[in-house]
């Protein structure tokens, strides 16, 4: 079945008016929001919750670390090795997050806009 030229004009306009409506500042305050917010907002369902799965794995690695880390410093910091190596995966922990999060609300920003061109 074909579709008339008009039908097919009105399905192009929608199209435009509906992508027109992705706000690039909105896409990325959601993203600052939540890493992979902006994503979803732009019609990036996989892309947004890999972010997302993502920034969740390294917080719970952020949370595990700094809670074993407490253990060793209220337990008395016997293994000094043990307790620099901790500290390495804390800091590598929030360096990831911070990492996916700023490329989370750029990506968003650029999806948005090209969405919107």
């Amino acid at each position: 079945m074909a579709l008339s030229e008009e039908r097919r004009q009105e399905i192009i306009e929608e199209e435009r008016l509906r992508r027109s409506i992705r706000n690039p500042g909105v896409a990325a305050v959601l993203s600052f929001c939540f890493n992979g917010l902006g994503q979803i907002y732009n019609g990036e369902i996989k892309k947004g919750m890999s972010i997302m799965s993502f920034s969740v794995i390294f917080m719970t690695c952020i949370i595990i670390t700094a809670i074993y880390l407490m253990y060793i410093f209220w337990a008395g910091p016997q293994d000094i090795l043990r307790l620099g190596i901790w500290l390495i995966l804390f800091a590598l922990s929030i360096i990831a997050v911070a990492a996916v999060g700023i490329y989370s609300i750029y990506d968003a920003y650029r999806g948005a806009k090209k969405v919107r061109n």
